[in-house]
């Protein structure tokens, strides 16, 4: 057996996932196939990568070493294919995005198919996360991309803004918002609210209300955008959310949403890469691709575009 390129990201899926089971679900392989192909990996290597115990599996100190070469070799031909994609025009290699719920509703598709039709052997894969949990997904090996916000930890490696929006009230589908396209701060600090516990997020909110001087009637605190909506829908209270996680539910009048204003709750958002990775001539291509989307939608999703001019 040949320590194959497969074969290094296997091994690193496993140390992702801490698990056998978990990694092959991912990868789209049987479990014991996994087991097997791991099993022959640290014979021909003649030490154990992994140590098993009850719960799952978990990197020895020489599993250690060798993820960290492993990862290594993996940027290393993943940038290799994409100079040679460069040169040749056609791009290839695998890429992966961290996108926030709201963004992924709006970008999601049209990505995916933006992709398929310029770069055919370009291979994306996609993950929704909380805004705040987004820095850690790429600075702990899980995205090459990711849209993050300023309520965010700044622990990323770069930042480009690519656009801000005002965030909306939502309500049921037959709430007092079907005549409204603003609601003041005030007003909706008196309503029942589901709010998230958020460290970056909720600092947005309350400072919102502490410049008015009143506090929200928060409800349930809760850090699932679609939960949140779940509940809005059955009438147990109003959410704040962008506009772009509901555009499709007030559209089909599953949802109501107004502008809060007096003042306006805004954020930006950002494009942002790990802190302790190279940018490839993939993931620029991958990102003036969504800048270019964020462009186009901006008007469905009710965002303020900032052009770029580093892109």
């Amino acid at each position: 057996m040949n320590i194959s390129y497969d074969l290094l990201k296997m091994i690193i899926k496993i140390a992702e996932k801490k698990s056998v089971t978990a990694a092959a679900v991912d990868m789209n392989i049987s479990q014991p196939a996994l087991s097997r192909k791991l099993n022959g990996a640290e014979k021909l290597l003649g030490v154990a990568l992994f140590e098993r115990n009850g719960r799952g599996v978990e990197l020895t100190g020489l599993g250690q070493v060798f993820c960290e070469h492993a990862i290594n070799i993996i940027e290393q031909f993943d940038s290799i294919q994409n100079s040679i994609g460069k040169i040749s025009g056609q791009l290839s290699g695998s890429l992966r995005v961290v996108f926030p719920d709201g963004v992924g509703k709006v970008l999601f598709i049209p990505l995916i198919r933006r992709m398929a039709e310029k770069h055919p052997l370009v291979k994306l894969s996609f993950q929704a996360a909380l805004p705040d949990m987004i820095p850690y997904h790429l600075n702990s090996n899980k995205a090459d991309i990711g849209i993050t916000a300023n309520t965010s930890p700044s622990l990323v490696g770069r930042r480009t803004p690519i656009f801000s929006e005002a965030l909306h009230l939502i309500g049921p589908s037959k709430s007092f918002l079907q005549s409204r396209t603003t609601v003041a701060l005030d007003d909706v600090s008196k309503l029942p609210l589901l709010l998230p516990m958020m460290e970056g997020t909720r600092k947005l909110y309350n400072e919102a209300f502490d410049s008015i001087g009143v506090s929200p009637n928060v409800v349930f605190e809760i850090d699932s955008p679609s939960a949140m909506l779940d509940l809005v829908k059955q009438k147990e209270g109003y959410a704040i959310l962008s506009f772009a996680m509901v555009h499709q539910l007030v559209s089909e009048n599953e949802v109501t949403s107004a502008v809060i204003v007096d003042p306006t709750i805004e954020r930006t958002l950002y494009l942002a890469t790990p802190t302790n990775k190279p940018q490839t001539f993939l993931c620029r291509a991958v990102e003036r691709e969504i800048i270019d989307l964020v462009s186009k939608f901006s008007k469905k999703a009710q965002w303020r575009f900032i052009p770029s001019k580093s892109f």
